[in-house]
């Protein structure tokens, strides 16, 4: 993916990620919206659906009812990732990781209790979770920031090799949202006075473009290889596909 994205262009305004819950509340009944707490994601495919909400709340629709699940924390669950029955990993509060087998959660130890923004991934040994802040890095350093990745391989977590440093002096950006379109091909952005995207191609996360600006990247979607949407705060829709960049207004 060689095009540029323009994250600096005004527009409309945009709120939420690609995977939003806005606008999906008919898809479970009443009686599950009602008992349960404040609901913040939903994600997996269309006979196998994860929602995860406040005090550890899991729910598990089947393509025909939803099912709540312990998930064994009352710790706040803020993101979930599923690619099938067999196979789930979710977010809370804290760095805390959560990891479906089919049968049960169990806690997945790795983050060091570091925030995290959201998760992505191609299957059940493929995804990646991202840190939702960049540390700022001391001048001695080389100034900048730098974000944090890790990697789920089936087994368990592991930290992004070497140090993915920006290198606007602007602000210190965190992260809202990563997508997935095949083992070797993710994109992460967000933005907090500098607007980021970060990508990976197999080989280790690198920073592919950083503006100054108080807007914000908030939802990628990855619809395949080389086919990525964008949505920004305070911008339109950008689509990059093979080399050429598309901006759609709403």
């Amino acid at each position: 993916l060689s095009a540029a994205i323009d994250l600096s262009s005004p527009a409309a305004d945009l709120q939420g990620g690609a995977r939003d819950l806005a606008g999906v509340a008919d898809l479970w009944a009443a009686d599950l919206a009602a008992s349960a707490p404040v609901l913040r994601e939903l994600g997996g495919t269309p006979d196998n659906l994860w929602v995860v909400g406040d005090q550890g709340y899991t729910a598990r629709w089947d393509g025909a009812a939803w099912t709540p699940v312990a998930s064994g924390t009352t710790v706040d669950l803020l993101h979930v990732y599923s690619s099938g029955r067999g196979f789930a990993l979710a977010l809370g509060k804290g760095g805390l990781v959560l990891r479906w087998n089919g049968a049960a959660w169990s806690v997945v130890p790795g983050t060091g209790g570091a925030e995290l923004c959201c998760v992505s991934g191609t299957g059940p040994t493929d995804a990646w979770i991202a840190g939702a802040r960049g540390a700022a890095l001391s001048p001695q350093m080389g100034g900048g920031y730098e974000l944090t990745f890790w990697h789920w391989d089936g087994a368990g977590l592991t930290a992004a090799a070497g140090r993915l440093q920006g290198v606007q002096r602007g602000g210190t950006p965190g992260l809202t949202s990563i997508a997935g379109v095949s083992p070797t091909e993710y994109y992460a952005g967000g933005g907090s006075g500098v607007v980021v995207l970060a990508r990976y191609l197999g080989a280790a996360w690198s920073v592919s473009q950083e503006v100054a600006s108080s807007s914000n990247i908030s939802g990628i979607f990855g619809a395949g290889p080389g086919d990525v949407w964008i949505t920004r705060s305070e911008a339109p829709f950008a689509n990059l596909k093979g080399s050429i960049r598309s901006v759609v207004t709403r």
